[in-house]
């Protein structure tokens, strides 16, 4: 149950960084802050800070929504702060200014920024409060009259130690965020550093394999007493082993371009109709060998009686789909394998299903990492490197979509991906 709570309130940790969670929890703190702070104004009947603390509430739950569903995340964090600040001043003016709580909320403020923002934006924010801060100053030492102060002592010591309690949990929340995100980050770097050295002893083996195949059945051309249907199917599997070598290649050299960030994006007036066409065409190719006897192979056309144009880059989606495809016929011992569209106001949504093994619940977190290959006892080809997903990934959010799944395992699994259309 609480589990379910904190999902649905800070989002699921597959679709959200730990950072993220975190600045969802100050504007939803905040926001609780300034409802509880009403009633405590009320008390000292002071009507600009009753109303400052339920606008406050608010502004602030407006800030967490912005992030949660709209993920604004730096136009909501200077909501957070720019209003954090007005609470500071008013509180200033009416709560015995620097000798008040005010000065340990515009120090919180000022430490949180710095640990939140970055170069500029950090500067900017900086800047702004110490000079909001010196002007509070001025203020007070020359016009001394506009400060209110606290009845008694007492109340201003309780309000004082009130407020320290919440700059001290703000100022603690943030720093224990920054040592989760550390040791999260440092547990994925450790987690990419083994598996790139797990490849790299495999790939070995995935290069040995087809360059044995050209060396061995080269050499068995040579002999004269092989006859023309003999000579034939040894070129085949010559072909063939080139193939997968050009094809291992291609993959890692991607992979390389993508995470260097040096992957171009050609947008053209693309027909959705003719590219999913090319893509049956590609694989039901008897030269190509793609598909097994034991599957049905399907493009569903309900949703191609008219063409449907996107501004896309071609060649990506292409290498998308085929990805997809490929990975889905690996699974698939016996079946279907269809693939497809579905239709969206401002997207066009692909998808490519099967009736293979599917994926176990505890893969769902690690099918879109580079270098995983996931290994089952059923009789399942695992050639390849694992970067099939990865790069489909990648380019999907290339080109401005998103990809996603659902996988029931010996049921098979449905890879979707979006593309806007404009």
């Amino acid at each position: 149950m609480i589990k379910k709570l904190s999902n649905f309130l800070f989002g699921y940790s597959i679709n959200h960084e730990i950072e993220h969670k975190f600045l969802l929890m100050v504007p939803l703190t905040a926001s609780v802050i300034m409802a509880l702070f009403v009633p405590v104004y009320i008390y000292y009947q002071s009507l600009p800070l009753i109303l400052v603390s339920a606008i406050g509430t608010f502004v602030f739950l407006g800030a967490y929504l912005l992030i949660r569903h709209k993920n604004f995340e730096r136009i909501a964090s200077w909501i957070i702060v720019i209003y954090a600040g007005i609470i500071s001043n008013f509180i200033w003016f009416y709560f015995e200014g620097s000798k008040g709580p005010s000065i340990e909320l515009i120090f919180t403020i000022l430490i949180c920024a710095a640990i939140y923002f970055r170069k500029i934006e950090m500067l900017l924010s900086i800047t702004l409060i110490l000079l909001d801060l010196a002007i509070l100053l001025f203020i007070e030492h020359k016009y001394p009259k506009t400060i209110i102060p606290f009845p008694n002592n007492l109340e201003r010591l309780f309000s004082i130690l009130i407020n320290s309690c919440i700059s001290g949990f703000f100022i603690l929340y943030f720093v224990f965020g920054i040592l989760k995100s550390y040791y999260q980050k440092k547990i994925e770097a450790e987690t990419v550093e083994k598996l790139k050295t797990k490849f790299l002893r495999n790939i070995s083996q995935e290069i040995k394999a087809p360059i044995n195949s050209i060396m061995g059945f080269s050499l068995l051309i040579e002999e004269s007493d092989l006859d023309e249907f003999e000579r034939k199917n040894y070129c085949e599997y010559i072909v063939n082993s080139c193939n997968g070598l050009v094809n291992l290649i291609e993959g890692i050299a991607n992979f390389t371009e993508i995470e260097s960030k040096e992957q171009k994006v050609n947008k053209t007036a693309s027909n959705v109709n003719d590219t999913l066409y090319y893509i049956y065409h590609y694989f039901t190719d008897s030269s190509q060998k793609l598909l097994n006897e034991n599957i049905e192979f399907k493009l569903n056309k309900k949703n191609l009686k008219h063409d449907i144009q996107i501004m896309t880059d071609p060649a990506h989606l292409k290498q998308i789909l085929i990805n997809l495809i490929k990975n889905a016929l690996k699974f698939t011992n016996s079946g279907r394998v269809e693939y497809g569209i579905k239709r969206n106001k401002n997207h066009v949504i692909f998808y490519v299903k099967d009736t293979g093994i599917g994926i176990p619940k505890e893969r769902h977190y690690d099918v879109f990492k580079g270098f995983t290959k996931y290994n089952t006892q059923q009789n399942i080809s695992n050639e390849g490197i694992g970067l099939g997903l990865t790069i489909s990934k990648n380019l999907t959010e290339l080109l401005g979509g998103k990809i996603w799944f659902k996988s029931e395992v010996n049921k098979g699994s449905t890879f979707y991906f979006s593309i806007p259309r404009n």
